[in-house]
């Protein structure tokens, strides 16, 4: 009986650790919160690809002003770059197009680390999430940091429930106000740095 119990701990144990990364992505930061049961209902749930991984190099150097700065996924680009608000005046302007988007991050996939939310410059709560798998994983603990990624702009229509699922779980809006399909915009980004 206590074999048994043991080896179905151990099993549980590696279900719940996730993906397995390289050790070179290995961060000394805590692990992320475990998921809330929502989570457990569906795999597409946060809009998370479940491809596997294939790349999370994590770099990380000072700036020009000493700041410590981790990167992610692949180097950026020449990108053109294009704020979060201009983003969301225009979504199909950009749809298609490479660019690079820089603001803070409000909002992200702790379960899975497979998305972030950057928020407009005035602050007003509107927010594009960057899909950042199968690219890379979202460094633990990014939230409250400043970001800049690179990627391209998709413009996605979500589903009522996947909607409600985003604006309740992870404050991406008012899950009250969700009364069908919502159009949302996001970033289908390569790399990233996280500030």
């Amino acid at each position: 009986m206590r074999r048994i119990l043991v080896t179905t701990t151990l099993l549980v144990l590696a279900a719940c650790r996730g993906p397995e990364l390289p050790p070179q992505a290995v961060s000394a930061a805590p692990s992320a919160p475990h998921a809330p049961a929502e989570h457990a209902k569906g795999e597409h749930a946060c809009g998370a690809e479940t491809t596997a991984l294939t790349d999370d190099r994590v770099t990380t150097r000072q700036d020009e002003r000493g700041q410590a700065v981790t990167h992610v996924g692949a180097a950026l680009s020449d990108a053109a770059p294009v704020t979060v608000s201009d983003l969301l005046a225009s979504p199909d302007a950009f749809a298609g197009k490479r660019v690079r988007l820089k603001g803070d991050v409000t909002a992200m996939c702790q379960h899975k680390r497979a998305w972030f939310a950057l928020v407009a410059e005035d602050q007003s709560g509107r927010t594009v999430r960057v899909l950042t798998t199968p690219s890379f994983l979202v460094p633990p603990g990014s939230i409250g940091k400043t970001a800049e990624a690179e990627g391209v702009v998709e413009v996605l229509e979500l589903a009522a429930e996947q909607a409600q699922h985003l604006a309740g779980e992870h404050k991406l809006g008012d899950p009250a106000a969700v009364a069908g399909s919502v159009k949302q915009v996001v970033v289908r980004a390569t790399g990233a740095d996280f500030i």
